[in-house]
């Protein structure tokens, strides 16, 4: 199927950046993985990478190459789904490194909470939906329009979510009398669920941006 050739280009394309950031990753992971906030930044780490990541193919698009790229054969569908494929496998990638990190944080004598494994989840969830809305803004705005707002939210919606994360954490520290029982009580049910729908609205967003780019030079 040619949409692997497009997802492959892509990978080849982002190869170096992929490269060092596992490679900064399995150093901070080494060095910082000694306790549960190390484990905690880890994971924040990764969240970030992630997003970047995925969306590194739009931020090459003004490439000298990519007007070769443009030329291959291949449908509209066919170069969405492969940009699409890309993302996913960089979520999969993140998240085994994720696992990793807690796997090595055990060998290392330490113990991982119960919740952490929902919190984790929670955040693959928060970084998919992220990611997902970014690819249908850079599909719906164009190639041209892209390059002038992905610095913005290369940077924006991380930083909105680990600040807003932060804030909640704050709120729920100095309102101790809220009632929360039920969420921790079913922590690992609700993270499972804000999975599942995440990656439905990915799935969702595949055939909106490709009917975005049936009517738009975005291809």
């Amino acid at each position: 199927m040619k949409a692997f050739k497009f997802c492959k280009i892509d990978l080849l394309r982002s190869r170096a950046v992929i490269a060092l950031t596992t490679l900064i990753m399995i150093v901070f992971a080494t060095y910082f993985i000694v306790d549960e906030e190390g484990l905690g930044f880890v994971a924040g780490y990764l969240a970030v990478i992630t997003v970047v990541i995925s969306i590194l193919p739009f931020n090459l698009e003004q490439r000298y190459e990519s007007g070769f790229i443009d030329m291959l054969p291949g449908t509209i569908s066919q170069r969405v789904y492969g940009r699409y494929l890309y993302a996913f496998l960089i979520m999969v990638l993140c998240s085994l490194l994720g696992v990793a990190s807690m796997i090595l944080f055990t060998c290392l004598g330490n113990k991982v909470e119960g919740y952490f494994g929902a919190i984790y989840l929670g955040m693959v969830s928060i970084v998919l939906f992220v990611v997902t809305i970014e690819y249908i803004i850079f599909y719906a705005v164009g190639k041209t329009k892209t390059q002038k707002v992905l610095p913005i939210l290369q940077i924006m919606l991380p930083m909105l979510i680990f600040l807003g994360s932060a804030r909640l954490g704050e709120y729920l520290e100095s309102n101790a009398n809220i009632d929360i029982t039920w969420l921790v009580d079913n922590k690992y049910m609700v993270s499972v669920a804000a999975f599942f729908v995440s990656v439905l609205i990915f799935l969702a967003s595949i055939k909106i941006s490709t009917q975005i780019c049936k009517r738009r030079d975005y291809a």
